[in-house]
């Protein structure tokens, strides 16, 4: 094996040399020809030979010296024989192959020549158009036909072999690091983007796996991808054979007459080829003749994959890019069955990392390191790959490929799920042509379907109903918000063209915007009449009992109960906007109009139906205020009598410190936790969080860990003072259990109530049994013990509890009524939760102290801050539109560490005394203007924008590109309009006082610095991949 070779060129010289005789390339035969067999010593001279045609015709000299530029030679083809002779022939002169597909349209070809900076375009026969095209365009690029081989030439002896070295001038070491080839990228996420490969990166490439994979191959895949020459060229150095399969149709009949006349180890095939041969049962005995079947370039659908592993098909799925080679492999001992699950190799584990995205993904990054690395998108050198990936729970250094970052589909409600192995899954039916999942700044996901040929034969609604079978059995892995009901089917004519990248995968943007109009009648149709009446008081309630047991796919025996609260359902979303479009479809309303969100505004059958009738009569619209001072109410008698619980308090100075938290997966929860269990004050730190078991508990507590960061402070295992426990605070136990509830109420000194569910679309009454009732049940906790004094309770609240108040100064008290709250269903809840907190401290005696949260920013160390929520939105569109609004409003942030200081601080201190209810606002009181100040430091750290008034920006963001996945802020254009038409210019202050004394954080706080934004701005830039 010519493994000393330092360039592509030498490598096939060296091989020619060492294994002259030995057959390297077999391509497949076309009409009445046999196939032909090629030798390594007649690789290396054709490409002499052809290498000086062109040297001699078209003035492509050979390169004199490695300071020399190599010119760029572009070759559009086929990918067979002769293809790899060209290419070989221009490394032979020194200079570098642009490899274009055939299958990118003519501009797209235009669109990587220009950047290249092509001297000269090859083309096969059959590529004349672009020859044509180029030469018809501004470029100054000579298009020819490739020089054919000449056969006939006899092959020189050994004795007396003429030298075909026509660079002998060039430093070989420095030519490891000279481009022998530029690739370029599918084009799945806009134009495609050049990659240079140096001859190094490449031969690092082509020695990888050469143990497991190095065997005679047939292989499918054109040598204009990575994945083809890959294929070939790890034959070529192991000696073995490979034969191309370039110049047929891919039918089962022809590959079978190619196997019949020679063996192989290895199969080499992209996913659609796979799934053709799988279609029959001759193709599966193919299938099953080879050692390994290798097959990467797009997603193998992950049923396909599993029948034919199940059916004794040895499959191995290869994961890479043009950027960096080949990264993973499920190369795998053969009694694993684990074929989606990519491996790392061993010697790989310290160089290949996964940084986690939330939830259980997690993106892979090549660093700069990377021997085969042939590109860069990160400052350090080290390329993101975009790439999500999901971790094995028992296999070390297995991941599976799910999707890419801008896959991600956000519900209209901020809901996300990835749709790829959906699509995958659908797509692999021979029904199906393509398919794509639409829903991004929608309440609901849809689905487009292009049916193949296979459906001509079929009536419509017999197709709709193996359709629906498809999509059911596929969705079954999707969250529940993110299912297709039937309504949400979009069935496309069935030539109906799909914009594709040259492998054949669906452009998703381009999709979306080409049936935009069609996309969004789907929407407008939930809210069309289709068959209406009036309906009784009682009819009415039926109706909505059998439309509710039909959308949460109820037992048809089911009977909810008409004040039961849908929440109780597991009610999303999705389930919402299909029990509102039912009634609109079915009750005859009167011409008026339910409004968006009045499922969750009346979360009961009862509620519902009566404002239905309100609507249906032409009445106004109830009002949510009065429902909603009604509901406080019962929460209050509900869950504020607390006589015969008083307990004394205990001193700060005898705090033991064993502590009880919640919301320990949110952002401000991790940063508490990683503060406290680094404590030398703290014994124990409890994580309540909601899990299905205590080890699935401790996992969500280090993956909120990582997402931050902060997994870094601690040892590879958590420190023993942490114990994660599964609950559920609805339960009068907190779904611990009796004997664990109060063996915790012996221990516990504070507990740190920092979980709450955020929903700004629920209405109060949604909030009582998850949250609410919660907070009852945590301050019995403090109260269980009756031989001990009682522990503190730490209340983590929103401003939004206060921000209705008639005051110029907002106060560090409790609301005087739910008037001063906002009037989301979130504010209200923590409201009725401040006066239960402050019932508890008066009848029973319990220290309790109320910290208001205002806005909370990235930490200082990281700037990790949530991207999607609404500011950084709103920052983002400086990338995405090139402008920011001149807002009349201050800033106020604080960053999420800081916070959690400040609130530790105030938890241990003096602060917090027996009968009282101590109210603090952790609001920065030191502020920036967002015009005069912040978008000047904005600009500063690199952000290039113009500074427009709100109704300016407002347009033009309106104008902007629909597609939310390149231009996030576009889906919260209504949120943002909101805000622009209602800014507050007062200047209202918030009272700190409280905040200032008791915590030496907050009194040393600032307006944000220079540094903090600097450190925001960094963490949004990678993220935002820029």
């Amino acid at each position: 094996m010519a493994l000393d070779a330092r360039t592509i060129d030498e490598l096939v010289r060296l091989n020619a040399e060492r294994n002259k005789d030995h057959v390297a390339v077999i391509e497949s035969p076309t009409g009445d020809q046999h196939s032909q067999s090629y030798t390594s010593k007649q690789i290396d001279d054709f490409a002499f030979q052809v290498a000086c045609v062109y040297s001699e015709k078209y003035d492509l000299q050979p390169r004199t010296s490695s300071h020399q530029k190599p010119k760029v030679v572009a070759l559009c083809g086929i990918g067979d024989f002769e293809y790899l002779i060209t290419a070989l022939a221009v490394a032979k002169l020194g200079h570098t192959t642009l490899f274009l597909s055939p299958r990118l349209p003519l501009e797209s070809c235009v669109g990587l020549l220009r950047p290249s900076n092509a001297a000269l375009l090859l083309v096969q026969q059959g590529q004349q158009s672009l020859a044509e095209y180029v030469n018809g365009d501004s470029l100054d690029v000579a298009a020819e036909a490739v020089a054919p081989i000449d056969q006939s030439m006899p092959t020189r002896s050994t004795e007396g072999r003429q030298n075909t070295n026509l660079t002998a001038a060039l430093d070989i070491e420095a030519e490891r690091n000279t481009a022998v080839w530029i690739l370029h990228s599918s084009g799945s996420t806009g134009l495609p983007k050049l990659v240079s490969v140096p001859n190094g990166a490449a031969l690092r490439r082509y020695t990888a796996n050469l143990g497991s994979l190095g065997l005679d191959t047939l292989t499918t895949v054109p040598l204009y991808h990575a994945f083809g020459m890959s294929s070939f060229f790890r034959c070529f150095i192991s000696q073995k054979t490979i034969q191309l399969y370039a110049k047929l149709p891919i039918t089962t009949s022809h590959l079978l007459q190619v196997t019949r006349d020679r063996m192989f180890g290895l199969f080499s095939a992209v996913p659609f080829t796979i799934k053709l041969l799988a279609e029959s049962e001759e193709g599966m005995r193919f299938l099953r003749g080879f050692s390994v079947i290798t097959t990467g370039g797009s997603p193998m659908p992950e049923d396909l994959g599993t029948k034919l592993v199940r059916q004794g098909v040895r499959l191995v799925s290869v994961y890479g890019s043009s950027e960096t080679g080949t990264l993973l492999t499920s190369l795998r001992p053969a009694e694993d069955h684990e074929w989606s699950w990519l491996r790392v190799r061993e010697e790989d584990g310290h160089l290949l990392r996964f940084e986690h995205q939330g939830s259980d993904t997690y993106e892979l990054i090549c660093p700069k390191a990377w021997s085969m690395l042939a590109d860069s998108n990160q400052d350090d050198g080290s390329w993101r790959t975009q790439d999500l990936f999901t971790k094995h729970l028992t296999i070390p250094g297995a991941f599976k490929y799910i999707g890419r970052l801008d896959d991600i589909l956000v519900l209209e409600n901020g809901e996300k799920f990835n749709p790829i192995s959906v699509e995958s899954e659908i797509s692999s039916s021979p029904l199906i042509d393509g398919c794509i999942i639409f829903g991004t700044g929608k309440p609901a996901a849809g689905i487009a379907v292009i049916p193949s040929e296979v459906t001509d034969h079929l009536t419509k609604d017999e197709f709709r109903l193996l359709l629906r079978r498809t999509i059911d059995k596929a969705q079954t892995s999707l969250p529940m918000y993110g299912s297709i009901t039937e309504d949400m089917i979009l069935l496309l004519p069935r030539n109906s063209v799909a914009p594709r990248t040259d492998k054949g995968t669906i452009i998703r943007s381009k999709f979306l915007k080409a049936y935009e109009q069609q996309i969004q009648a789907i929407y407008e149709k939930q809210d069309a009449a289709v068959e209406t009446r009036q309906y009784t008081k009682d009819e009415i309630l039926k109706f909505l009992s059998k439309q509710l047991v039909s959308v949460l796919q109820l037992s048809p025996e089911a009977e909810p109960g008409h004040d039961q609260d849908f929440s109780t359902f597991g009610l999303d979303s999705l389930r919402a906007m299909q029990l509102r479009s039912a009634i609109m479809k079915h009750v005859d309303l009167g011409g008026n109009k339910l409004g968006i969100n009045v499922v969750f505004d009346f979360p009961t059958i009862a509620s519902l139906a009566q404002e239905i009738s309100r609507v249906s009569s032409g009445a106004e619209a109830s009002s949510l205020d009065a429902k909603d001072e009604q509901d406080a109410a019962n929460m209050l008698q509900r869950y504020a009598n607390f006589g015969g619980q008083r307990r004394e308090p205990r001193s700060a100075r005898t705090l033991s410190q064993n502590i009880v938290l919640t919301g320990a997966t949110g952002s401000l929860g991790a940063h508490l936790l990683a503060k406290l269990a680094l404590s030398s004050s703290v014994q124990t730190v409890y994580c309540l969080v909601r899990a299905s078991s205590n080890a699935n508990a401790q996992e969500r507590v280090e993956k909120s860990l990582e997402e931050r960061n902060l997994r870094s402070n601690f040892p590879e295992e958590l420190p023993r003072k942490i114990t994660c426990l599964a609950a559920d605070l609805s339960d009068q136990y907190l779904g611990l259990g009796k004997d664990t509830f109060r063996s915790i109420a012996r221990d516990v000194d504070i507990v740190y109530h920092c979980g709450w569910t955020v929903n700004f679309n629920q209405r109060l009454s949604t909030f009582e049994k998850s949250c609410v009732a919660g907070v009852r049940h945590l301050l019995d906790l403090c109260l269980a013990d009756s031989g001990l004094a009682a522990a503190r309770f730490i209340m983590f609240s929103s401003i939004g509890t206060i921000m209705s108040t008639s005051e110029d100064t907002i106060p560090e008290r409790l609301p005087k009524s739910l008037a001063e709250a906002n009037r989301t269903g979130y504010s209200r809840s923590k409201c009725v939760a401040e006066q239960i907190c402050a019932k508890a401290a008066a009848e029973a005696g319990l220290p309790v102290a109320i910290v208001r949260i205002g806005q909370i920013v990235g930490d200082t160390i990281n700037g990790i801050w949530n991207t999607s929520e609404a500011v950084p939105l709103m920052i983002r569109s400086a990338q995405t539109i090139g402008a920011l609004p001149t807002l009349q409003e201050r800033v106020r942030w604080l960053p999420v560490d800081d916070v959690a200081q400040i609130v530790i601080e105030i938890g241990s201190s003096d602060a917090i005394v027996a009968n009282e209810t101590s109210v603090f606002n952790i609001v920065n009181p030191h502020t920036l203007r967002w015009t005069k100040d912040l978008l000047p430091l904005l600009a500063q750290n690199g952000l290039a924008f113009q500074a427009v008034p709100p109704s300016d920006w407002l347009k033009r963001l309106e104008g902007s590109d629909t597609d939310p996945k390149a231009n996030p802020p576009r889906k919260l254009l209504e949120y943002f309009r909101r805000q622009c038409q209602h800014q507050d210019s007062e200047e209202r202050e918030w009272e700190t006082s409280r905040a200032d004394k008791w915590s030496p954080t907050f009194h040393k706080s600032s307006a944000p610095s220079p540094q903090l934004i600097s450190v925001i701005v960094g963490y949004f830039k990678g993220a935002w991949k820029v």
